[in-house]
């Protein structure tokens, strides 16, 4: 390890100035202190003030000499004010204020000085010195550089510039400077001592060049060389430094480790020797004058000892012996000597004498330096060598703390601790600390994961061996440990794969047993490398067993028909084999060849023996039934008058195959309903046998399985009796739950099938069959929501289920309100539309002829605006299905949204002034979408929904007789039809029939809340309630809104009628029940908010304002509810109420721009323009095109004074006209502004305008 030294300090030898002083740099000045009235008596002493100049500085210099630092200073500062021009005053201050750290003073000083003599380099020399303690490394070098132009050879100078390059990481310079001093004076020691010293820096990384690449500078061989070079020659020249020696061999053993060549050694025992050579005989010739050079001996010591430590390592034992011995001899002192020649003996010590000489040198170099870790670590070994565990522990953990780095010791010490004194938690912190500081360290991994497993910390020492297999995938043991830990845990399948990868490792792989490793291939689902290693074992040995297991790979890896010819081989070879049979059996059930393999079961069970039965007997009521299923499915063709041909199996065998049903002649539904009774019948046999064969244990899969036969069967009450015994049998069952909660679907009791879904999840919270019927079962209630996350989960756990990806699009779909109350920013439904679509996409790829799934794509497609690709799928859809309704309904909603979204493109407060081309392009769209409901008409007159978007259509074209006849007939189709009656009520409103506009939406409100007891009831409560409507607001309402006023009057009576129906409705929901409660109180909240909107416009506000709080009450988040009570507010100049209720509605919806524009109103109403101002600008931002924002704007820039606001008024009542240019009171309203700007013909031009559109009222 490199020892940092300290330089000695240039600056000792540049303190003085030019060389003694001549008398022409002297000054002559006689006169005394007390003749100079310049002089500030508080600088000298009494005793003082009669000395000269000269003789004042020369006390100056006396004082400094004698380290009076303070009065040398005042008698510095006294010569200075006499004479202000005399250099050597203040630069002797310059000196001072430096030893005393007064850094900027002795700048200014310095500075002064340069200014009386600029070519003295000494001078910038000592202020570059100053530079660079306040770190101006710069002005610094500036400095340097003028010196080295003057003195260029001045070592000084050099040497100050290159202490500042490497402070500037700029390494590459400070190694040309020590050059360059080299070239100047080859001799000096000093200079290759110091570039050396640099050059090992940054081999070990304590400095970096800027300039160059670290990596590539740590382990550079060439820069090694010249590090070595440069230490020897500093010896050579006379250094009597130790540290070199020693570096200069660190550094070759680093060069030889490197480089891998062992002729660096050679050089640098060569050199070594030279330097040997050189010290023997200043050491000879000090003998005879009988001097004493401590120094010498040590540097000569040191020297022997690198070279026997080299000498060592080259296999020169001999030799490195004697130069141990020999400087331990010249300085006993010297500690790593004994360590060397320790370490050394220690090599041939195979005897209890030869340890024990081993100790004693290694002690003695411990009690010489306690910080060499070497001599604890060979000690340590020795120790250990004699099985003296305590002690070789004491010396391992003694080099650690000295060196916590070294990586080996560490795993030693946890060795030790693990195998001699098995403490597991010792040994496992042991090798934490050499993982930290190499992570990478196998030995230390494997130790700790063995210490960790006998800990019982089972997942810690998997990770461990995980981290060793990816550190090495080829390490065979890191997989067979990982294999038996795992194996410990319980997880067989990831050990499997474990034990797998060492056999696929191993070296001499025939050894292995092939029906192992095909078996275990097979339980790994890798099927074609268990086939082939059982062909293998079948070449070999080919028993009944083998060929067994053959041909169960084959089928599992789906090759049929060369699995049952296996079979077929293993039955020839042994006639009498149940398992055979039973294999066939199971090929047949692969081919559909139910009766075929009923066949096989009933020969097999002849022939088993009584351990088999149970399983045999299950497997067969498992085919019986997908027997009974497909028998149905004949049945209900049958019992349709669709025609039914007779199928036969293939089952690879010669002869007649039999039919998969019954024969083409018994193909009606009297036979086939008994063919289905008889079966069911000895299905269930099968079912009640397997459990008695199997008693007493409890064979909880057939209680499950007979469960679902009944189901299919009708007989629910002993399919509740099965799953409620396979619970009792086994609790935490996941498929009984499922199935529980399926029966519960059944009977629409949703939430206790979600319960037994939670139950299921709780048990096995990584299923996605029960994800997924949660899922199912939330959809069904209309949780849209939890509907998502959970089909979310299930794809997450099961990517292939494509049901599950279907049910998501759908959710998504509602989740974007496309039909529903709740009214969405275009952003979320456009992110909702991109969810769905890419649901619907996915399941399309693999499922291309689902024609529903085009349908619910094209839904989609119309719903994200790319209305080509909803035609396309829609009329895909017409064509292969002409006679169904749906597709030509979705083609003309398609065609009416188009229309609908170009008419909404168009301003209409300037309709006046669209295109004729988008509106002939309107009324085309129109008339195409026209032609697809009268097409499905055609097919279906009675179609409510067809004649229902008919009604639409007119009302877009405006023709209202048409759209009312349409209605007529809806209505007396389907008198109770809510979305008759909210069309109905819309156009009465629109036409002004304001009075059957209220029927019909009391007719819609009572078919919403009559759709669920619970909302009737609640609805019912509510109305009748008592509430004081002219109750002044107050202070504490603003703090709640209004909403709270009037649940406080209603919440306790509500509460107290809800809760004695609440647990007998959900106890026994019907399915008019299950449905969505949220999903109908916020339709109950549009309809009443359309109600209120009514009431407004008939000027019956009270009226109004309840409609608004009932709504409010249904659904509190619905932000239109609270514009709509806002702006009520507003007309009625409730301001207070209306700030409220705006800011609630725009924190609901922050971008709509309409409350923007309503609160921007009531802000100035009260005055608050700047508050007016900062909501009409947020509302032009979000509605530009509204030219109300723009003039309501100007209002309230012109209520600020201001020219420069009136600028902005008139340029905002210029973009209100370019929004709605046909409205004359804009052209007024500017021209009154610009007449009051002196901006007369503007204003003239205005006023025409507006009287040229009409306009009657006063200018």
């Amino acid at each position: 390890k490199i020892m940092a030294r300290n330089s000695n300090s240039v600056i000792s030898q540049i303190d003085q100035l030019e060389p003694p002083h001549t008398s022409g740099n002297k000054k002559k000045h006689k006169a005394t202190i007390q003749d100079a009235s310049v002089l500030n008596s508080s600088f000298v002493s009494e005793n003082d003030r009669g000395l000269s100049l000269e003789e004042l500085y020369e006390a100056a210099l006396q004082a400094e000499k004698d380290k009076e630092w303070r009065r040398s200073t005042l008698l510095a500062c006294a010569c200075i004010n006499i004479d202000k021009e005399w250099v050597e005053p203040i630069f002797l201050r310059a000196r001072l204020c430096r030893r005393l750290g007064l850094w900027s003073q002795a700048l200014k000083d310095l500075t002064s000085s340069l200014r009386l003599c600029p070519s003295n380099y000494r001078l910038h020399l000592q202020r570059a010195h100053i530079h660079t303690q306040l770190q101006d490394y710069g002005a610094a070098i500036h400095d340097l550089t003028s010196v080295l132009t003057q003195q260029p050879n001045c070592a000084e100078a050099l040497v100050l510039r290159a202490q500042v390059y490497i402070k500037q990481n700029n390494i590459s310079a400070a190694i040309k400077d020590y050059t360059a001093i080299i070239k100047s004076d080859p001799k000096n020691w000093r200079a290759f001592y110091e570039r050396g010293l640099l050059r090992h820096k940054v081999i070990e990384g304590i400095v970096r060049d800027f300039e160059a690449d670290t990596e590539s500078q740590v382990s550079s061989p060439q820069l090694m060389m010249h590090v070595i070079n440069d230490y020897a020659s500093a010896l050579h020249l006379g250094c009597e430094l130790t540290d070199i020696v020693e570096a200069i061999g660190d550094v070759c053993l680093r060069l030889v480790e490197c480089t891998q060549q062992p002729k660096h050694l050679l050089h640098t025992i060569s050199a070594l020797s030279g330097l040997i050579v050189m010290r023997d005989e200043i050491y000879s010739k000090a003998k005879q004058k009988k001097i004493k050079e401590p120094k010498s001996l040590t540097l000569h010591s040191c020297m022997l000892t690198q070279r026997g430590r080299l000498q060592t390592l080259i296999g020169e034992l001999g030799k490195a012996a004697v130069d141990l011995d020999r400087a331990v001899v010249l300085d006993y002192h010297y500690a790593p000597a004994h360590f060397y020649r320790g370490a050394l003996a220690s090599l041939s010590a195979h005897d209890e004498p030869s340890r024990k000489n081993v100790e004693q040198y290694l002690t003695r170099s411990i009690t010489l330096d306690p910080t060499i870790t070497g001599a604890y670590i060979v000690r340590g070994g020795v120790y250990s060598a004699d099985l003296r565990y305590n002690s070789a522990l004491q010396d391992f953990k003694a080099s650690a703390m000295l060196d916590p780095t070294l990586d080996a010791i560490w795993i030693q010490i946890g060795l030790v601790f693990l195998t001699h004194y098995h403490d597991c938690a010792a040994c496992t912190t042991a090798c934490s600390t050499a993982l930290k500081n190499d992570r990478t360290l196998t030995q230390a991994i494997y130790l700790r994961a063995e210490a960790l497993s006998r800990l019982n910390n089972s997942k810690a020492a998997i990770r461990d061996y995980a981290r060793l297999v990816c550190l090495n995938p080829t390490d065979r043991f890191a997989h067979l440990s990982q294999g038996r830990l795992l194996l410990q845990m319980g997880q067989g399948r990831p050990a499997l794969y474990s034990y797998m990868a060492f056999m696929e490792l191993s070296e001499d792989k025939d050894e292995i047993d092939r029906i192992t490793r095909g078996i275990a291939y097979r339980i790994l689902s890798q099927h074609a490398k268990a086939v082939n290693e059982f062909k293998l074992a079948v070449e070999d040995n080919p028993t009944s067993e083998n060929l067994y297991l053959l041909s169960e790979s084959l089928h599992s890896m789906g090759d049929t028909e060369a699995s049952l010819q296996i079979i077929e081989r293993a039955i020839a070879s042994d006639p009498l084999c149940a398992k055979s049979y039973l294999r066939r059996a199971q090929c047949y059930i692969g081919r559909g060849a139910l009766k075929s393999a009923i066949l096989e079961y009933d020969f097999a069970q002849s022939i088993a023996g009584k351990t088999e039965l149970p399983r045999m007997t299950y497997e067969r009521a498992l085919c019986r039934t997908q027997l009974i299923v497909k028998c149905w499915q004949q049945l209900r063709q049958l019992q349709s008058k669709q025609v039914v041909e007779c199928q036969f199996e293939s089952n690879f065998k010669p002869g007649t195959p039999l039919p998969e049903t019954l024969n083409q002649m018994e193909l009606n539904v009297a036979s086939m309903s008994a063919y289905i009774k008889n079966i069911y019948v000895e299905t269930l046999n099968d079912f009640t046998k397997c459990l008695k064969l199997n008693a007493p244990e409890t064979f909880v899969d057939v209680y499950i399985d007979r469960a679902e036969l009944y189901a299919i069967g009708g007989e629910y009450k002993q399919a509740y009796e099965d799953l409620s015994n396979a619970l009792a049998a086994d609790p935490g069952n996941m498929r009984a739950y499922i199935h529980t909660g399926i029966l519960h679907s059944h009977f629409s009791k949703l939430a206790a099938s979600i319960e037994q879904y939670d139950l299921a999840l709780l048990h096995h919270p990584n299923s996605a069959i029960a994800y997924y019927n949660r899922g199912v079962a939330y959809h069904k209630l209309g949780v849209w929501t939890q509907a998502e996350i959970d089909y979310t989960k299930s794809i997450a756990l099961d990517e292939t289920y494509m049901d599950t990806i279907r049910n998501r699009g759908v959710v998504r779909c509602h989740l974007s309100d496309y039909a529903g109350g709740i009214i969405f920013s275009l952003i979320s439904k456009i992110k909702a539309g991109i969810v769905a679509l890419t649901d619907f996409e996915q399941v399309h790829r693999n499922a291309p002829d689902d024609l529903e799934l085009y349908l619910g794509l094209g839904y989609v497609y119309l719903k994200l605006g790319r209305f080509q690709e909803a035609i396309g799928l829609f009329r895909a859809s017409a064509s292969v299905n002409p006679r169904g309704i749906d597709a030509f309904l979705d083609v003309g909603n398609t065609f009416l949204t188009m229309g609908l979204f170009l008419s909404q493109t168009v301003n209409p407060l300037n309709a006046l002034h669209s295109s004729n081309t988008k509106a002939d392009t309107f009324k085309s769209l129109l008339q195409q979408a026209r032609q697809c409901y009268q097409r499905a008409l055609r097919l279906n007159p009675l179609s409510v929904d067809c004649r229902l978007n008919l009604a639409a259509l007119f009302r877009a074209l405006k023709d209202t007789p048409n759209a009312m006849r349409q209605y007529n007939m809806v209505r007396e189709f389907a008198p109770n039809n809510q979305v008759y009656h909210e069309e109905n009520a819309h156009i009465l409103f629109e036409n002004g029939s304001y009075e059957g506009a209220i029927k019909h939406w009391n007719q819609a409100i009572t078919l919403t809340t009559t759709s669920n007891s619970i909302i009737e009831m609640e609805f019912t409560i509510l109305i009748n309630s008592p509430y004081e409507m002219d109750r002044p607001f107050s202070s504490s309402d603003a703090e709640g809104n209004m909403l709270d006023r009037l649940l406080q009057l209603k919440r306790v009576q509500v509460k107290e009628e809800l809760k004695k129906y609440h647990h007998k409705l959900l106890a026994d929901p019907t399915s008019r029940e299950a449905k969505s409660i949220n999903g109908i109180k916020k339709k109950l909240s549009i309809q009443l908010k359309e109600r209120g909107t009514v009431y407004e416009r008939m000027n019956m506000l009270e009226k109004a304002r309840m409609e608004y709080l009932y709504a409010m009450y249904f659904d509190p988040l619905s932000y239109i509810v609270y514009f709509h009570i806002g702006t009520l507010s507003l007309r009625e100049r409730r301001f207070p109420e209306a700030l409220i209720h705006l800011n609630q509605a725009i924190t609901l919806n922050p971008k709509l721009g309409i409350a923007y524009l309503n609160l921007g109103l009531t802000y100035m109403l009260v005055k608050a323009f700047e508050n007016a101002l900062e909501q009409f600008d947020m509302a032009a931002t979000l509605i530009p095109e509204c030219g109300f924002v723009w003039s309501n704007r100007a209002c309230v820039l012109l209520k600020l004074s201001g020219e420069a606001n009136r600028k902005k008024a008139v340029e905002s009542l210029t973009k209100a006209m370019k929004c709605m240019p046909t409205y004359a009171p804009f052209y007024v309203f500017r021209g009154r502004v610009l007449t009051k700007q002196r901006q007369l013909h503007d204003a003239m031009v205005d006023f025409a305008t507006a009287l040229k559109m009409g306009f009657k009222d006063k200018l």
